[in-house]
């Protein structure tokens, strides 16, 4: 089987939304009235569609900031949305213009904050290219549900930016509802996820080469997300290109053979290749084998009679059905293959297997995790200096995993180490037995406090236990008032106290060794 090659990866949102354009440069129509500094600039721009409503107060912030490889970063945008140029699609409103230096920066995110700082929402995308001269789009997507502001999506490049003003003007992709049918036979229709955001991975059971690695790199995710707890609330379907030969009879048989845990779907040739023409994928195309041996079809033992020409793609929905992102092409394999999958690839796909792709299963996980508004790790970023306006860090007493409470003023007059941690975290959970480690073998004797940002005592315990962390004090901020406080917009954070109960290192993201070292050392 041969996947098609040409196919363009489209993505987009719905529903009500402001659209926040930072635009690199100088010489895009929009921007060209406002851009008269010299190039790069970064200038932030909005648009909001048909019934987005600002909140009337200053109860809900909105942070836009780059992050570069060396670690620093730019605060963009912070402002409430109150206060914020907001005209309606398609006009644009300027916010803010930015001098940003040229160069590759790790990410982008973009953050809704309430006043105290608590984390409402966050998206993150990464590697952002910024070139003088040249205009580089950003866009931050967000919309309305049951009367509150919620955080869509993080877009780069021109092209996604023009399909964000797609989304602003209400043409874009949806997943179609069309009737379909389980391995099993029953019914099925994608209406019935309303509310909940779902996966979809396109396959044929014939495909020996790219559909195992996409189906393994699937697996890999789900596997993360299951280490996340978030495996209920993301369902990954997997649905046929070609109904004629997949039938629920084959799926069962496939699905057995591969010992994937997906939802298989096939049904009518009509419905099926309905549902992938709305989304703009093309249709599978039947060629003869020519002087190729034709390879045996697993379900019946005999050769296959065409090599089926296909597209490949995994197609990300919001609870809307929405199609947030939709993913084409080979994926780079991250993961290793289950066995049976491995086994199943032909010549080709054992070459493939080894390839760069045009996407990991980890870029997906990124996409999810913004979809359900769980902060994605930033890139790491460090700020020095004192607590928040120049003050004392902000006092607090919270639970001990352990029994009884522990209070920050308990433990100043000695250097402090908080580390902030979530048990979903993946850079948390890399982290964290070295920073144990690290501290413990400190000279001075610093006291580590790793406080969980709501998560339960019994997932807390868990987490710790997988990790050999048993000898630690951990703090349980079960309602986040204290990453609210300490301004915590993305996990893990590290923040190394003097003895003066001073802030004098602030790490954002997963450290080093030498970031560990560093902090220790100024806070001595």
């Amino acid at each position: 089987m041969i996947p098609w090659r040409g196919f363009i990866a489209r993505r987009a949102l719905s529903g009500g939304v402001l659209l926040l354009v930072l635009l690199a440069g100088s010489g895009w129509a929009l921007a060209s009235a406002l851009a008269t500094k010299p190039t790069p600039d970064l200038i932030a721009m909005a648009s909001a569609g048909k019934g987005f409503t600002p909140p009337p107060d200053s109860s809900v912030w909105l942070d836009v900031e780059l992050y570069a490889h060396s670690g620093s970063s730019y605060m963009i945008v912070h402002e409430p949305l109150s206060s914020a140029s907001v005209a309606n699609a398609p006009a644009t409103a300027p916010l803010s213009q930015s001098a940003v230096p040229a160069g590759s920066y790790k990410s982008a995110v973009a953050r809704l904050n309430t006043g105290s700082g608590k984390v409402l929402a966050s998206s993150r995308i990464a590697g952002i290219e910024i070139k003088a001269g040249q205009l580089t789009p950003l866009l931050v997507v967000l919309g309305e549900a049951r009367g509150g502001v919620l955080l869509r999506g993080l877009y780069a490049g021109t092209l996604d930016v023009n399909l964000g003003l797609q989304v602003a003007a209400g043409t874009a992709l949806t997943v179609p509802s069309v009737p379909l049918e389980t391995a099993a036979g029953a019914p099925f229709s994608f209406s019935s996820q309303n509310g909940h955001p779902f996966l979809v991975i396109s396959f044929i059971t014939e495909c020996q080469e790219t559909c195992p690695i996409a189906m393994g790199q699937m697996l890999a995710l789900r596997n993360e997300l299951a280490a996340q707890g978030l495996l209920g609330r993301v369902p990954i379907f997997a649905l046929t290109q070609d109904p004629a030969d997949d039938t629920p009879h084959v799926l069962q048989l496939y699905q057995k053979m591969t010992q994937l845990p997906f939802t298989f779907l096939t049904g009518t040739v009509a419905n099926v290749d309905l549902f992938w023409q709305q989304l703009h994928v093309p249709p599978i195309q039947r060629v003869p084998w020519g002087k190729a041996t034709a390879p045996l079809f697993f379900a019946t033992g005999k050769p296959e009679p065409y090599n089926i020409i296909h597209a490949s793609v995994v197609v990300l929905a919001d609870g809307n059905g929405a199609v947030v992102h939709l993913y084409e092409g080979q994926p780079t394999a991250l993961a290793p293959l289950p066995a049976p999958l491995h086994s199943y690839l032909d010549s080709q796909g054992v070459t493939e297997l080894s390839q760069q792709g045009s996407w990991t299963y980890q870029d997906v996980d990124t996409e999810v995790r913004s979809l359900l508004a769980l902060a994605p790790a930033p890139a790491p970023s460090v700020i020095t200096g004192s607590g928040p306006g120049g003050s004392r860090l902000p006092g607090f007493t919270l639970s001990s995993l352990a029994g009884g409470q522990v209070s920050l003023s308990g433990v100043l007059g000695h250097e402090v180490v908080l580390s902030f941690f979530a048990t979903w975290c993946t850079a948390c959970r890399a982290e964290l037995p070295a920073l144990v480690r690290t501290v413990a073998a400190a000279p001075g004797r610093p006291i580590l406090l790793l406080i969980d940002d709501g998560d339960s005592a019994t997932s807390v315990h868990t987490f710790l236990s997988q990790l050999g962390i048993s000898h630690a004090e951990v703090l349980l901020d079960r309602n986040q008032r204290v990453s609210g406080e300490y301004r915590i917009s993305g996990l893990p954070v590290t923040i190394f106290i003097n003895a003066k109960g001073r802030q004098v290192r602030r790490f954002i993201g997963e450290m080093t060794p030498a970031d560990m070292q560093a902090g220790l050392q100024a806070a001595a």
